[in-house]
């Protein structure tokens, strides 16, 4: 197979894109799945408000509740993506904590790598159901309910990437972005 010249820092730039670069403090795909959870929170609330004050004068929006359901169901799945980039899910430290010290991150490798098979399953799965809900359409706001049930497909393989991302810095001795980013505050304090 030909390689091409620059191929490697196209990749390495693929991956900062996706997963950040030593001592950044988010990439900026993880940003961007931060500003849509945002942007559809706010969405969702500005909708549900405006709703709530539309009642009081005898009126009513039909897809309101329909759109905030679906922004909700959007900001649960892309917040787990995020969380997953971060270390923020909860975990059970205690069997890890009784191996010895050197053993820890291949045991933190090994759990991520199942959690990867896990969701991987979960997305792969979901293709089926995001293939027979794009032939319906919600009933108030009439889009492919594809777009709302594709947010566990998307997000799933996206939450397993992160997994298998983490597994191998686990597995490499390096940071993992949530280390990063508490020496980068340390740094920042002094």
């Amino acid at each position: 197979m030909k390689e091409y010249p620059g191929s490697i820092p196209l990749v390495r730039g693929i991956y900062a894109l996706i997963f950040g670069e030593a001592g950044k403090r988010r990439s900026v795909f993880v940003r961007i799945l931060e500003v849509l959870c945002t942007v559809l929170f706010i969405t969702m609330t500005a909708v549900l408000f405006c709703q709530t004050v539309a009642r009081v004068f005898g009126l009513s929006f039909f897809w309101a509740e329909e759109l905030a359901r679906y922004s909700m169901v959007w900001i649960v799945f892309l917040g787990s993506t995020v969380a997953v980039y971060s270390g923020s899910h909860t975990s059970i430290g205690v069997f890890v904590n009784l191996l010895p010290v050197r053993l820890r991150p291949y045991m933190g490798a090994l759990v991520s790598l199942a959690c990867a098979a896990v969701i991987g399953i979960i997305a792969y799965t979901g293709i089926t159901v995001f293939k027979v809900a794009m032939m319906g359409k919600s009933s108030a706001m009439e889009i492919p309910l594809g777009f709302v049930f594709g947010a566990v497909t998307f997000c799933g393989f996206l939450m397993a990437v992160f997994f298998i991302n983490r597994a191998a810095l686990q597995a490499l001795g390096k940071p993992l972005p949530e280390e990063e980013e508490a020496e980068n505050r340390k740094e920042a304090d002094l």
